[in-house]
């Protein structure tokens, strides 16, 4: 997704032909993106207008955008797992929805500034540092713990692990016991992503940039 003064732009890439191809260009007078989500070989998007009111929902195929969802909410987040979408709206309502957009649940009063889809778990970073865990099936709250101080307005999981970061720390959180590890501390702002695989995580210190990945099996470790 790129961002520019005119327009947002989803791109899409095929690491095996080496190319780029831009597959919707969205006017900053018609709205513009608010988030992405890749799911296997599906990528959601979502969009909201410039008045801020109505959304389109949908996934980006090889060739061709597939809107979903028109004209509801506010989207701020989407989060795609398994064929179905987690949609944040303005208000903290999170709209579960199927890989048709047909609407299959609600979570509300969530005060939600990042949320992620995995498996049975909708896990909510909320406005005030508290990490919450709603089952995706039925919209109940099953868990609800403090946020590492800081944390930055993004969340992910896999595997019953959640993953945030506050400036430089990255932090791995137990979704069952809400167990707190810090795997990772360094120097400047973290961005950090959790895989089945692993934790990958990059920060730069001057103009050098570095990668560094922790193995699943020492992420499951350090969280008990």
């Amino acid at each position: 997704m790129i961002h520019s003064r005119r327009a947002d732009r989803i791109l899409a890439s095929n690491s095996t032909a080496c190319f780029d191809r831009i597959v919707e260009t969205v006017p900053r007078k018609s709205g513009h993106l608010t988030s992405l989500s890749g799911d296997g070989a599906a990528l959601a998007f979502a969009m909201t207008n410039a008045a801020v009111q109505g959304n389109v929902l949908g996934t980006v195929g090889e060739r061709q955008i597939q809107p979903l969802v028109r004209g509801e909410g506010a989207p701020i987040a989407i989060s795609a797992d398994a064929g179905r979408l987690a949609v944040l709206n303005r208000d903290g309502t999170i709209d579960l929805r199927s890989d048709r957009g047909d609407l299959i649940g609600t979570i509300a009063n969530t005060h939600a500034v990042a949320i992620a889809l995995r498996a049975n778990h909708t896990v909510v970073l909320t406005r005030s540092g508290r990490l919450q865990v709603y089952s995706t099936a039925t919209q109940e709250k099953l868990h609800d713990w403090s946020a590492p101080a800081g944390a930055s307005s993004r969340i992910d999981a896999q595997f019953g692990v959640a993953l945030v970061t506050s400036g430089g720390n990255v932090y791995a959180i137990s979704l069952a016991n809400g167990h707190q590890s810090l795997i990772a501390s360094v120097p400047g702002p973290a961005l950090a992503e959790i895989e089945p695989s692993g934790i990958a995580y990059a920060y730069n210190t001057g103009s050098r940039g570095h990668l560094r990945f922790v193995r699943f099996a020492e992420v499951e470790a350090a969280v008990g």
